[in-house]
Formats: structure tokens, C-alpha cells, sequence
């Protein structure tokens, strides 16, 4: 009887594991939607139809407390990767919020080239709209840009667009030139909850 109540538990675990929803890039690499408390690695499937989205908070944001200060910290809860090589190039996307700022970095992957202090992002909606910041981080070879967003930096207007439109293409200034990707339309809801969830707590 023991015996058969461990292999039933071993079952629905496996079951367990194998429904659990995902996301994906668009180069068809699939990443599970995480549970509150843990983080997994990155899955992969072929087809991003067969992919559900389900929009709420705790899908796609983290939430940390310190026991200490009380001090929130908050970000998304897993890096957008964005390639259609497999990873060789593309960007990681990242969104976070320290206190009143919401932080948006993108790290070019793939790449040697440099981000300067007042390069600029070009970011072009669905719907035409075309929005242009500058990157607030230093001179860097990761190469990152970082964007700061809210009231605090004047550009409350901006983080309203990011909440309320899906995002077509990025295109980042670099030392020689650019680099540009375009994104789905499953990451680019997926950014506009972020924006949401975070600018909400």
C-alpha cells in the first residue's frame, strides 16, 4: 500500500511539473511563469501559440520585504531574453523598482561594443507611437543601458506608455552604430504588466 501511494505522489508531481505554464522568446525558447518563492532555469518549446499568459502580478514580478528596514524591493521575476539566434545576440530585459524610480536595464548580448553615458534608446510601439531616452547608467562594455522612469525624473508620461502600449521594436545606440530587435507580441504584453505591477505597489 505504501508503495503505491509513493508511485501515485511521484505522478502528480511529474504531472505537476509538466502543465506548468510558460513563456517564450521569439526564437521559440520557452521559460516557466515562476511560483512566489522559487526560481527554475529556462525551458524550451516550438510553438508560441500553444502558450497561455495569464496576467496577474505574481506571474510576472518578485517581491522581497527587508525584515530589517521594511524597505520593498521589487522586480521582474525573470530576465526577458530577446533573440532570434538562440541567444547568440539579443537582448536581456530587465525591470525593477527602488522606492519611487521604475529601473528598465537591457544588456546587449553577443556584442563588443560599448554603451556611452548619453547614448540613446529608440522605442517604437505597436500602434507608431516612437518614444527616445537616454541611457542614465556610465560608460560600460557589458554593454547595458539603463533608463530611469517617474515622476521624480520628469518622464511620468513614458512609464504610462510602457503600462498601456505593446512594444514593436528596441533599437539601442552603441559605439558603432545600434543594435535592434523586434519583439513578440507575448513578451510585449509581458513587459506591460511588469511596467504595471511595478508602478502599482
Amino acid at each position: 500500500m505504501k508503495k503505491i501511494s509513493l508511485l501515485l505522489l511521484i505522478i502528480s508531481i511529474f504531472l505537476n511539473a509538466y502543465t506548468q505554464t510558460k513563456v517564450t522568446s521569439n526564437d521559440s525558447r520557452e521559460a516557466p511563469l515562476f511560483d512566489n518563492d522559487k526560481h527554475d532555469k529556462h525551458e524550451y518549446i516550438k510553438d508560441e501559440s500553444k502558450v497561455s499568459f495569464i496576467c496577474e502580478c505574481k506571474d510576472v514580478t518578485y517581491i522581497k520585504t527587508d525584515k530589517v528596514t521594511g524597505n520593498i524591493k521589487a522586480d521582474s521575476r525573470e530576465t526577458l531574453i530577446i533573440t532570434n539566434d538562440g541567444g547568440k545576440t539579443g537582448f536581456n530585459v530587465t525591470v525593477s523598482r527602488r522606492q519611487e524610480t521604475i529601473i528598465l536595464s537591457i544588456v546587449a548580448t553577443g556584442e563588443e561594443n560599448f554603451i556611452n553615458d548619453e547614448d540613446k534608446m529608440c522605442v517604437v510601439f505597436n500602434d507608431g507611437t516612437k518614444i527616445k531616452l537616454m541611457n542614465v547608467g556610465k560608460f560600460n562594455y557589458n554593454p547595458m543601458f539603463t533608463i530611469y522612469l517617474g515622476n521624480n525624473y520628469g518622464n511620468k508620461n513614458k512609464l504610462e506608455t510602457f503600462k498601456s502600449k505593446e512594444i514593436k521594436t528596441l533599437r539601442v545606440q552603441n559605439s558603432h552604430g545600434y543594435f535592434e530587435k523586434n519583439l513578440t507580441s507575448l513578451q510585449s504584453k509581458i513587459l506591460m504588466k511588469t511596467f504595471e505591477c511595478l508602478d502599482n505597489i
